[in-house]
């Protein structure tokens, strides 16, 4: 087993340009035993952050002795906006989101909407507004009402999902509002449309399980849990 680790250093000026310096490093997990490690400088345009990021991916494909799909180095080297401060909203919303608190989730409707109002192109923050109004009806006493909370998610989702019918997160966004609301038959066919695009997505496996458990399909759905542990 293998971690990809490592330090991000940000130099902001006033006028809000400025650089990053990366310096990642690739670790053997039972030894602690570091295999690779690089310093990177970008400047702070989305377009060369996602640059660094894919030199990274291909250098860690390289170290592991890997050979990458076309599908996976597509996936990489995809650059999906050209707004810094898009960028950083969706990033630190993602962080808001993952604590799974009311709060968490309010914060993140607010930059994940602020994110596609500086980018309405911005798939993937369309699909990360999905998850949050999705994460919602999950909190007692909500301020959101579950039906405009659902009615929103589905929204967002279905517009992630025309910017970008690659996008396999949107396809999960939209899976996950649709089994949320007793949609079984519609949830199933995005989680396979999902599998079809991204057989190695690992949330695609969970949620796919959580479906496949409600639906009493035990066997089916620990066939994909496993899975699910595999891939993360």
């Amino acid at each position: 087993m293998y971690v990809l680790e490592g330090t991000v250093r940000t130099e902001r000026m006033a006028d809000g340009t400025g650089q990053v310096r990366v310096t990642p490093e690739l670790v053997r997990a039972e030894s602690d035993t570091p295999l690779w490690t690089d310093r990177m400088t970008a400047g702070l345009a989305p377009g060369e952050l996602f640059t660094v990021q894919a030199q990274i991916g291909e250098r860690v494909a390289t170290e592991l002795n890997l050979t990458l799909l076309n599908r996976e180095r597509q996936a990489i080297q995809r650059v999906e906006t050209v707004d810094p401060q898009a960028h950083n909203a969706y990033l630190q919303r993602r962080f808001s989101l993952a604590k799974s608190t009311e709060a968490g989730s309010t914060e993140a409707i607010a930059f994940f909407t602020k994110a596609v109002t500086k980018d309405p192109e911005y798939a993937r923050a369309y699909a990360g507004l999905a998850d949050a109004y999705r994460s919602m009806p999950f909190f007692p006493g909500s301020k959101i009402p579950r039906s405009v909370a659902n009615d929103n998610a589905v929204s967002a989702a279905n517009r992630a999902i025309a910017l970008d019918s690659t996008l396999s997160e949107a396809h999960v966004s939209l899976a996950g509002v649709l089994a949320a609301n007793w949609r079984w038959a519609d949830a199933e066919r995005e989680y396979d449309a999902v599998l079809r695009l991204d057989p190695d997505n690992a949330s695609t496996s969970e949620g796919r399980s959580s479906l496949l458990t409600t639906l009493r399909r035990q066997d089916e759905a620990l066939d994909e849990a496993e899975r699910a542990v595999q891939l993360e």
